[in-house]
């Protein structure tokens, strides 16, 4: 797992798969997307308030991230999800 910030515009991705190509992306709320691939694997997170979570919140999102894109899926919801 790999963190990069940018702190100048609030910014944060956390990269959980190194080599993972992103195939979509789902967004939630207004504060953060999350990334995944082709085989629908989390690649990464994208804290677009990154001020606002804590080092403790990580777990939580990735959990809340793969919620949801099955629950897109399974739905057949893909208008949703963006490339």
């Amino acid at each position: 797992m790999k963190i990069s910030k940018d702190i100048e515009n609030n910014v944060g991705y956390v990269k959980i798969l190194p080599n993972g190509k992103v195939a979509y992306s789902v967004d939630f709320e207004k504060n953060f997307v999350a990334d995944f691939d082709a085989n629908n694997n989390l690649v990464g997170i994208e804290l677009l308030d990154a001020r606002s979570y804590q080092p403790g919140d990580l777990q939580s999102l990735m959990s809340k991230a793969n919620a949801e894109a099955l629950k897109l899926r399974d739905s057949g919801q893909t208008d949703k999800l963006s490339a």
